[in-house]
């Protein structure tokens, strides 16, 4: 395994400004577009530890847990996503999707439906 970092996970050892969390979340973003998803999510997770109320923090670290098949973690924090920010299309789509990849259909079908009620509102053209 010689040439592959492998982070801790961990608080951070400072409290991050702004410019560096979102700087945390976009190494993030590339360590998964590099298929590195362990540290994305120890990344992500520690974000989580000074910015636990972030919707977006929760919503990436669901989806890349859930591409990790860690499925009833990712359902967790996609939940909490919702939870923080209800009217984001985003969390509740991917939990659909989580939830029926774990078996769980008829809480995919309420999800799907909640997605169906934003495609009619037509909050899902702009969504992030």
């Amino acid at each position: 395994m010689s040439g592959t970092l492998v982070l801790s996970p961990g608080r951070l050892p400072i409290e991050p400004t702004v410019e560096e969390r979102r700087f945390l979340l976009e190494t993030a973003f590339l360590l998964a577009a590099n298929q590195d998803m362990p540290n994305a999510i120890v990344i992500l997770s520690g974000l989580l530890e000074i910015a636990e109320d972030q919707a977006i923090v929760h919503f990436w670290l669901g989806r890349f847990l859930a591409s990790d098949q860690a499925l009833s973690e990712s359902i967790s924090h996609l939940d909490e996503a919702i939870r923080l920010q209800p009217d984001w299309p985003a969390p509740v789509r991917t939990l659909a999707d989580v939830l029926l990849a774990s078996g769980r259909i008829e809480e995919a079908r309420v999800a799907s439906a909640r997605v169906q009620a934003f495609e009619t509102a037509g909050k899902l053209e702009g969504q992030r």
